[in-house]
């Protein structure tokens, strides 16, 4: 590697460190100051939510356009005229890398979230998942039962079928969460695919592991789930489950 390629990989790593920074530190100020003003001038909890989300939504446009200065990451959309951010929808996503999530919250001004005991519990962006009222992943009926009152309130909802990040070796079991949502609700379900090239901040990947030249978010609008297809016709609740489950992983993992 040249010196200026060795140059260039240690301004993006030092890019990367500032990114992670501002974005612990930013939410933790976010917590403390912003969020408590929201609350105030908010009519209830679910006002406050959206408000906090769209404030969210700002912070992740500002960050990505850090993101792209800083020559780490630039962002692709496809097929985006599919999308109406503005609708009410599920969205569904395989999960390569952690900034997979910042760019569709810098996407989408109200944007639900399914978080892991273990973010919920952090003690930088506790304040943040709590004020944007994500759902904590719980019991499956008390789960299910949030998920559903979010979609039928015109709320906008992405989950990670995977529940984690995708490893290198490719897309992880499906969780029956996702599938279990689905067949138990009637809300439009968007299918997104995302790719990241070359990888950065993947699963097992080092946060100063970053590749010699800007990596390339591709997020990609496929098709709206038919769910009479991914069900193959099925009335039986456990039986159209697996089948939905089946269906989405095939059609994520087919696109990729």
């Amino acid at each position: 590697m040249s010196l200026f390629s060795r140059i260039y990989v240690l301004i993006r790593q030092i890019g990367t460190a500032f990114i992670f920074s501002l974005i612990s530190g930013g939410g933790f100020l976010l917590s403390l100051i912003v969020f408590p003003v929201i609350a105030l001038l908010s009519s209830g909890k679910e006002s406050k939510s959206r408000n906090v989300q769209y404030c969210i939504h700002l912070t992740f446009k500002g960050v990505t356009f850090l993101m792209r200065v800083l020559c780490l990451v630039r962002l692709k959309k496809h097929n985006w005229d599919k999308i109406n951010v503005k609708e009410g929808q599920l969205l569904i996503s395989n999960h390569p890398t952690l900034i997979d999530y910042v760019y569709l919250g810098a996407l989408f001004p109200q944007m639900d979230c399914v978080v892991k005991s273990e973010l919920w519990d952090n003690f930088f962006l506790k304040g943040v998942v709590r004020a944007a009222g994500y759902i904590k992943v719980t019991d499956p009926q008390t789960f299910k039962n949030e998920c559903i009152k979010r979609l039928e309130d015109g709320r906008v909802l992405l989950i990670f079928p995977e529940g984690t990040r995708t490893p290198a070796e490719g897309l992880k079991t499906f969780k029956k969460g996702a599938a279990s949502l689905i067949v138990s609700s009637t809300c439009k379900v968007q299918i997104l695919t995302i790719k990241c090239s070359p990888p950065i901040l993947m699963k097992s990947q080092k946060w100063y592991d970053v590749p010699p030249k800007m990596a390339v978010l591709n997020i990609t609008a496929q098709d709206v789930l038919d769910r009479n297809q991914a069900t193959g016709g099925e009335s039986k609740l456990i039986k159209a489950q697996a089948n939905v489950n089946a269906y989405l992983w095939n059609y994520i993992n087919d696109s990729l």
